[in-house]
């Protein structure tokens, strides 16, 4: 044999068993993947053969089915998986089916079944894959009991929890799915003690335990420790020897009910806290797991919101028949009337009061037997109503005259009851009432008052009458005292004159207190008489200023003035003004003293009407908030103890709020006790000043009383351009039979502004007065000026005033003469 071809076969045969140990390797190897696999599987897996023993089984079969300490290979599948049976019973089946086993907690398998054959088709056995769908089953059961309860609970709308029929259906539904042996709802009631306790109001249970006595409960007082997880809104679960060990009664009578572990789940109604779900067990190895806790958690829920919902509707239901009782026992027609078809469309009576039919009195637009005027005010009514806000109440009283021709008063209250998706009122509910008797009340007593506003008037006319009675002798001894002291003087009666002084006083003190009196007197009886006359703020708040300065020195006060110069002639009663300046720097400086009074004046051009402000702060003894309502009254001082060390009667306030209410003003006061007092006066003004009013308008508008014509009381202006103020008073007394009004200019410029504003009869200058600021004299520029050439201008030397008697007289001659006569073109120099 050649040596190549045994070469060639000792390869061959190296090959061959090279391969042959290769497939001896996969061989080995295949089975022991398969084996690995089907043990980390974490399906159940088995292999029974013909007769339906099992051949064997991965570790999870074992750990599933398989006792301690015994083995399942070799047992028949009838013993191990009794549902099984049936399947293999036809021995090539194979496909998928549920089975159930048994046991605590109940387990639920998906079996994947496989017949197994040989080379020749023959049975072998079967491939039994087990996989445990437990979790996804009872989480489906969960929520189609939850969904069919839910559907149960809202269909049914009962208004109570103790509606036996629904409640243990619910709880039979809720049971059966959760595998428990009992049920029930418990509500937390007072016990015989007056305790809180939870009572057993409705239960469901399986057959194989008894029931429990509906009045079983149990008092929160005991355990507190599962009351306050309760509130708090936990769960309580557990063996009932461990919740309630304390109590071994309690236990034994759980127990006994067949009670061995416990769920307990809060239920929550519209007032907190309602009562409990609780959930028992027979079987002391109760297992409660996340799905059946989440399970019954939805059920506690779901119950306690049918709960809140039973109780809103209940409490409507009380609500309903309340208002039905209410509606039924009053007086009053209630109805709802519809706008869009104009019908009454709810009314709690048949007749309205007095027996007047329903259209009567309610009056649709619709009625043709309304009067036109009837109908107007019913339209304009309704129109009130349709606009009025949300809630708002409309209010409506009228007349209607019965059939036997006697009048009835009857009010009627609407407000907006429905409205549509738009927002307009649909629906109005109303009440009428009968106010007959009321309305003739009212008119009783409004007679008695005006018959008592009548004699107050008569009172006060008295008053007025006997107080001029009182004023007379009193102004004659004020004038002999003045007279008696000047006499005096020229003698040594120190003492005479001493008490001739303290007659004088006290006189001109009381002749005040009269004056006060007199004055309120003309008010409250309607004499409002106003002397408008042009007035210079300025000179009126430091003459007012001058008079009250020794009073305000005695008591150790500084008085700062804030006045502007440049605010405008305005036309107002002056006196009034000045008696409302003097009564309140005369009571801030008798309240105050070592302190501070600021008197303010202010103008306020600003708004429909110019205003003028006079505002007086002081640091004195201030006000009690709770007597500021009180001091603007007659005879009121803020207490006895005042009384008693502050001069006084309490009228200077009571006279100045009714003098600024004369004047068309108001007078208001801010202070603190201790602190101090503003009181701040606001009069509308009608200004005269080019420099603040409009050029075209001589007048702002009239903001009340106080606003008048330049010419009110059909006097003749003249305008004094003089810089020296006495010359006014002079001329004054010169032309005093004439009625003018003299308003004083104390420089050119101003008197030019005045001249324009006032248009007065006659210009009387001092013919040494400066020029004006381009050179021209006053004369010149009077002269000048179209609008005033048909006023006559009159030169006068201020020191021709102070000549003897009988010059005086002839200047006043010429002066009357110049203003009876029409208006010059030229001037005339005296």
């Amino acid at each position: 044999m050649p040596l190549s071809f045994l070469s060639w076969l000792v390869d061959m045969s190296a090959g061959m068993l090279s391969w042959a140990l290769v497939r001896k390797r996969t061989l080995e190897t295949v089975p022991i993947a398969r084996t690995l696999l089907i043990e980390q599987m974490h399906d159940a897996v088995l292999v029974a053969d013909v007769k339906g023993r099992i051949l064997d089984a991965n570790p999870q079969a074992c750990q599933l089915f398989q006792p301690p300490s015994t083995s399942i290979i070799g047992k028949p599948v009838a013993t191990i998986i009794p549902a099984l049976v049936p399947l293999l019973a036809v021995t090539d089946l194979s496909g998928r089916t549920e089975i159930r086993l048994d046991q605590s907690p109940p387990i639920i398998l998906e079996a994947d079944i496989t017949a197994l054959h040989d080379g020749h088709d023959s049975p072998l056995g079967w491939l039994i894959v087990l996989r445990d769908i437990t979790l996804p089953a009872r989480q489906s059961r969960y929520q189609q009991v939850l969904s069919d309860c839910s559907q149960l609970l809202l269909r049914e709308n009962q208004p109570t929890i103790n509606s036996s029929t629904l409640i243990d259906r619910v709880l039979g539904m809720l049971r059966r799915a959760a595998g428990v042996t009992r049920i029930d709802i418990c509500q937390n009631m007072l016990d015989e003690n007056g305790e809180l306790a939870a009572h057993t109001v409705a239960e469901e249970h399986h057959t194989d335990v008894p029931a429990f006595p509906l009045e079983y409960c149990i008092p929160w007082s005991q355990i507190p420790h599962l009351r306050d997880k309760l509130i708090a809104g936990q769960l309580v679960c557990g063996p009932v020897g461990q919740l309630f060990a304390a109590f071994p009664a309690t236990v034994q009578k759980l127990q006994t009910g067949g009670v061995e572990d416990l769920l307990l789940l809060p239920l929550y109604g519209n007032d907190g806290w309602w009562g409990i779900l609780r959930a028992s067990s027979s079987r002391s190895d109760q297992v409660w797991d996340a799905p059946l806790i989440k399970f019954l958690c939805s059920a506690a829920d779901m119950i306690a919101a049918a709960i809140r919902q039973w109780e809103t509707l209940r409490t409507i239901q009380e609500r309903e028949h309340f208002i039905q009782r209410v509606t039924q026992a009053t007086p009053d027609l209630i109805y709802v009337y519809d706008l869009q078809t104009d019908q009454v469309i709810y009314t709690n009576m048949e007749q309205g009061p007095g027996g007047m039919p329903l259209t009567a009195i309610i009056g649709r637009t619709s009625d043709a037997d309304l009067s036109a005027r009837e109908l107007a005010t019913r339209q304009a009514y309704l129109t009130q109503i349709i606009n009025a806000a949300d809630m708002q109440v409309c209010s409506l009283e009228y007349r209607l005259q019965q059939a036997d021709g006697s009048n009835l008063w009857l009010l009627r209250r609407d407000t907006v009851f429905v409205r549509d998706a738009q927002g307009y009122p649909t629906q109005i509910l109303g009440i009428v009432q009968d106010v007959t008797e009321r309305h003739y009340r009212s008119e009783a007593l409004l007679r008695a008052k005006e018959d008592a506003e009548a004699a107050n008037r008569a009172k006060s006319t008295f008053l007025s009458m006997m107080s001029h009675e009182l004023r007379t002798p009193l102004t004659a001894i004020i004038g002999y005292s003045q007279l008696l002291g000047q006499l005096m003087t020229v003698g040594d009666y120190e003492g005479v004159k001493s008490d001739l002084h303290h007659i004088y006083t006290s006189g001109k003190h009381l002749l005040a207190l009269i004056n006060d009196v007199i004055e309120l007197s003309r008010i409250d009886s309607g004499q409002r008489n106003l002397d408008m006359r042009p007035v210079n703020i300025v000179d009126l708040v430091t003459e007012a200023v001058s008079m009250v300065r020794p009073l305000v020195t005695r008591n150790r006060n500084t008085l700062q003035i804030e006045c502007p110069l440049d605010i405008p002639i305005v036309i107002t009663d002056s006196l009034k003004v000045r008696q409302i300046i003097l009564n309140l720097l005369n009571n801030a400086a008798k309240f105050t003293e070592n302190g501070e009074i600021t008197f303010t004046t202010i103008y306020d051009p600003q708004g429909e009407v110019p205003t003028l402000i006079f505002q007086i702060a002081d640091t004195g003894i201030g006000i009690d908030q709770r007597q500021i309502p009180r001091i603007f009254d007659p005879f009121v001082q803020v207490d006895e103890a005042l009384n008693r060390r502050y001069e006084g009667t309490g009228l200077g306030l009571a006279l100045c709020r009714r003098l600024c209410e004369v004047l068309g003003g108001e007078i208001s006061v801010q202070s603190t006790l201790g602190v101090g007092s503003i009181f701040t006066v606001r009069l509308p003004l009608c200004f005269q000043n080019s420099d603040f009013a409009p050029s075209t308008s001589a007048c702002l508008p009239q903001p009340g009383p106080a606003a008048c014509a330049m010419d009110a009381a059909g006097a003749k202006i003249v305008v004094v351009i003089n810089d020296n103020s006495a010359a006014s008073t002079m001329f004054n007394y010169l032309l005093a039979p004439e009625h003018v009004h003299i308003v004083h200019a104390p420089c050119s410029l101003r008197g030019i502004r005045l001249t324009h504003d006032l248009d007065p009869e006659l210009i009387i200058i001092d013919p040494h007065m400066p020029n004006l600021e381009n050179g021209m004299t006053i004369q010149a520029a009077l002269k000048a000026d179209p609008l005033l050439t048909s006023v006559p201008v009159i030169s006068i030397n201020t020191d021709d005033l102070y000549l003897d008697e009988e010059s005086r007289t002839r200047l006043k001659r010429q002066l009357q003469q110049t203003l009876s006569l029409s208006r010059p073109s030229q001037e005339a120099v005296v």
